[in-house]
């Protein structure tokens, strides 16, 4: 009457596989086929675009240090010199990356 092998609690009812009938219940279901979009590779972008693209970058990557790491200078250790210096020296960067950016965005829509 009782089966003690389905009474240990270890029987998974999804892991069994679907009945005749279960399978006729279940709605049938068109799935698209989509082709998978061309991903364009880096290096074959102009060799001046990747240059500016990459001096742009590190550009930005030290005015974000400089400006973190003076903040931290001045709010844990007080040291305004040092601090205040490094974020002077990073907001000027953010400010000649963002010039450098515009001349370069200005240059590609007068072509």
């Amino acid at each position: 009457m009782f089966d003690e092998s389905e009474a240990d609690g270890d029987h998974d009812f999804l892991d069994d596989e679907p009945s005749d009938a279960e399978q006729e219940l279940a709605p049938e279901v068109d799935v698209p086929s989509v082709d998978a979009p061309e991903i364009p590779d880096g290096s074959d972008a102009p060799a001046g675009l990747r240059r500016r693209f990459w001096t742009l970058v590190a550009t930005f990557n030290v005015a974000l240090l400089a400006v973190s790491l003076g903040l931290m200078f001045v709010a844990f250790r007080g040291r305004w010199q040092y601090g205040g210096l490094a974020v002077v020296l990073g907001l000027v960067l953010f400010a000649f990356g963002y010039w450098r950016y515009q001349r370069y965005t200005g240059e590609s829509d007068n072509e």
